[in-house]
């Protein structure tokens, strides 16, 4: 697929909420893109889990993507992908080379 950087060829965007505070402190801005990237979503492994656990995983996603040079993800941000929104759960670097990004998402209710 042209476009892709080798195994991520699912296009996912990150949003990050807008400024804005309510009457408890708690952020009510708009959900705004801030950048989309291409990505490789990995599979959760152990497919013989049961039916409850399959239904979680159904709702969640693992992406592999590259580090952002010019912004950073955080887990207070959230990401699309194929018309579903996931929260941000973790983020961590696999090693020390410093090129990938593993983000664990879970689906917004």
């Amino acid at each position: 697929m042209p476009g892709t950087a080798g195994p991520r060829s699912h296009r996912v965007t990150f949003l990050r909420q807008a400024a804005g505070n309510g009457t408890r402190g708690q952020r009510t801005g708009p959900w705004e893109t801030l950048h989309a990237v291409w990505a490789e979503v990995i599979q959760s492994p152990g497919r013989e889990l049961s039916a409850a656990r399959q239904r979680f995983e159904a709702t969640s996603l693992l992406l592999r993507v590259l580090k952002p040079r010019r912004w950073t993800p955080t887990t207070a941000d959230r990401v699309t992908h194929r018309g579903a929104t996931y929260e941000i759960g973790a983020i961590w670097e696999p090693n020390q080379d410093g090129f990938d990004l593993f983000i664990a998402c879970s689906g917004v209710n």
